[in-house]
């Protein structure tokens, strides 16, 4: 039986106002054997996920509809350690007409420059690009609206709005009672977004511009600013793509020092580009990112700017439209801004040489997934 009529059969249980309604039920699982950063190689599940979808002819050319996705990660024997097996994530509502679509939702915000940027390229890691050598994917509830296609042309406007702590917390020495400084410790967000995205035929742009405002555990604000652009090319024998990422802002530091500043500059710029070749089910990428961070603190010496490099390789092969082999490897190096802060009583420890060791090698994933 079709899994839309399922879901509508479903719908129908709850009474005849969802009888205009229609449904789909869709999803994905995976697991993969691989090994991460100062892991042993071992079998896990890498992808679980189930899509419940609903829209409803409004009539006059609009639409109304929902989105509801669920991850869940397989059996888990010990039910105390079960919470996250099965969670909520994105769910969205929408209405759309000749006037365009506005949407609210809690969603997964993706990294941005990645999905151009790769030109094809498929990469699953366990400790994925996205958060660990590029900008990580964030929780945001937002209210969006987009405008129609004119000619494969679109622009957005987003209001972002995040009560969940946000932002990476950098160590950057530890004092002697052994409790750490750190920066960009964020308790609550909001942003403003405008973008625009390009598609037609072979050419894919996407770019869009942030005002972040970061309302801190001390109640004072560190503002920043993100610019993103990124772009595909199809060239049919192979795709090409490519992505840069621009931040600017003041850093916070939660705990300080008389020697140390409390609103430090902050930037940073992450590069990205990629390339994938079809040979017939068989579909080989490579991708290549580079991501710089300067944050220095008053009183703080350093090798220069914290800087990641990363590569990878990847063979994705399609044993059906459904089922896919994927495998991935990947390295990446980090190097500078290895702090030593002698403007912290006792502090003669670098650690951030610790957060290299920990967040740099070699990692490989050979996942077999199955979407429905």
């Amino acid at each position: 039986m079709k899994k839309s009529l399922i879901a509508l059969a479903v719908l129908a249980a709850f009474g005849t106002a969802y009888a205009q309604s229609t449904a789909t039920i869709s999803g994905k699982f995976g697991v993969a054997v691989g090994k991460g950063f100062g892991s042993d190689a071992n079998v896990h599940v890498s992808d679980g996920n189930v899509t419940v979808a609903a829209v409803e002819d409004l009539g006059g050319g609009m639409k109304a509809g929902v989105s509801i996705d669920m991850r869940t990660r397989g059996r888990e024997q010990n039910v105390a350690t079960a919470s996250g097996q099965e969670i909520g994530r994105d769910a969205t509502v929408y209405v759309s007409g000749g006037f365009g679509t506005i949407a609210m939702g809690s969603v997964e915000s993706g990294n941005g420059i990645m999905g151009l940027g790769l030109g094809g390229a498929q990469q699953s890691l366990a400790s994925g690009w996205d958060g660990n050598l590029l900008a990580g994917v964030s929780y945001t509830n937002l209210l969006q609206y987009t405008s129609p296609s004119i000619n494969g042309f679109n622009i957005s406007l987003t209001h972002i709005d995040s009560a969940a702590t946000v932002g990476v917390t950098t160590t950057k020495a530890a004092t002697s009672a052994g409790a750490p400084i750190t920066v960009n410790t964020d308790t609550g967000i909001s942003a403003q977004q405008i973008g625009a995205t390009y598609n037609n035929g072979p050419i894919s742009v996407s770019a869009d511009y942030a005002a972040f405002s970061n309302n801190t555990s001390t109640t004072s604000t560190s503002n920043r600013t993100r610019v993103r652009a990124s772009a595909s090319f199809d060239l049919g024998v192979m795709k090409i793509g490519a992505g840069v990422e621009d931040n600017r802002g003041k850093v916070y530091q939660s705990t300080t020092s008389s020697t140390q500043s409390t609103n430090a500059d902050y930037s940073g710029n992450q590069l990205i580009i990629g390339a994938s070749v079809p040979v017939g089910p068989l579909l080989l990428g490579a991708g290549y990112a580079r991501n710089t961070e300067n944050g220095i603190l008053v009183g703080d010496t350093s090798n220069g700017d914290e800087t990641a490099k990363g590569w990878l390789v990847s063979a994705n092969y399609s044993l059906s439209k459904r089922t896919t082999l994927l495998g991935t490897y990947s390295d990446i190096k980090r190097s500078g801004g290895a702090y030593s802060s002698s403007g912290v009583s006792g502090t003669t420890t670098a650690v951030n040489t610790t957060a290299h060791t920990t967040n740099s090698g070699a990692q490989f994933r050979i996942r077999l997934m199955h979407s429905f």
